[in-house]
């Protein structure tokens, strides 16, 4: 029995610790997406007519057509 209870705890921390690592991807994910927005305002707060610019230049590339 004492082997079974051991197995069962090992199994246990391996649940716990999956959970743990995919809270903490979670969390980077989140945080990572927050910083490029913030990285994004502050670069339209600061220039604005660069950034539309820059966007204009992609979409003509994307569409060739135009």
């Amino acid at each position: 029995m004492k082997v079974n209870s051991e197995v069962y705890v090992g199994g246990e921390q391996r649940n716990i610790r999956s959970a743990t690592l995919m809270l903490v991807f979670v969390t980077c994910t989140y945080l990572g997406s927050n910083l490029l927005n913030v990285i994004v305002y502050t670069w339209e707060l600061i220039d604005k007519y660069l950034l539309l610019s820059i966007l204009r230049c992609l979409e003509e590339k994307d569409h060739p057509m135009r």
